[in-house]
Formats: structure tokens, sequence, C-alpha cells
């Protein structure tokens, strides 16, 4: 599952920043002075989403955007004063995983009421 999941990020990495970057943004409080931590490798789109992020936002005065090498790629942390949203992989993983542990749960009761 955690494979597909890989598949996925990459085949829809620039989306998903995107979305998960101004999903953060809305969320924050304070919009005046961001960190924004990332992979590495994302570090560039970043930027580029962040100088559009400010057109939309212009309360977002100042920003820097940090290379995480603990993040997995496409996954981002945005950090002010005041707050922080953490959608990291890890973080939204620990989201999903408890629904899947339901899921496989229920599908082994059923294969045990079917046998």
């Amino acid at each position: 599952m955690a494979k597909t999941l890989g598949i996925e990020l990459e085949e829809h990495r620039v989306e998903s920043l995107t979305a998960l970057l101004n999903e953060a943004v809305d969320r924050l409080e304070s919009q005046r002075e961001l960190t924004v931590r990332c992979a590495p490798q994302d570090q560039e789109l970043l930027d580029e989403l962040l100088a559009q992020a400010q057109e939309r936002n212009p309360g977002i005065k100042h920003w820097k955007v940090v290379p995480d090498a603990s993040l997995e790629m496409g996954g981002v942390i945005v950090e002010t004063g005041q707050s922080k949203v953490d959608n990291s992989v890890a973080a939204r993983w620990e989201g999903v995983e408890p629904i899947l542990d339901q899921l496989t749960v229920a599908r082994a009761g059923q294969d045990d009421s079917a046998g």
C-alpha cells in the first residue's frame, strides 16, 4: 500500500504539493512570515508555488523554504510563529493507517465467516 501511495505521489507531485501548500496557507492564522519545510527535491518547486500563493494572499510578506532531508518528497510543513500545519507524507499516512487497519480486520472477518 505504501508503494502505491509513493507512485501516486510521484505521478501527481505538482498537483499534490500545490493543493497541500494552498490548504496549509489557508489554515494558518498568521500569514505574514512563513517557514516552509520540504524534501530537498521539492525546494525549487515550492519557491515557485509560494510566489503564486503570495499573489493570491497579499498578507504573505516573507517566506523561506527550508530543505529538510527527514521529509519525504511530496510532503510539506508550513510554520509561522503561532501556527504549524503538518502536511508531511508521514502525518497524512497516520490518518490513513487506522482506516486501512479497520478494512483489513473487516475483510478478515468476512473471509472467516465465508469458510
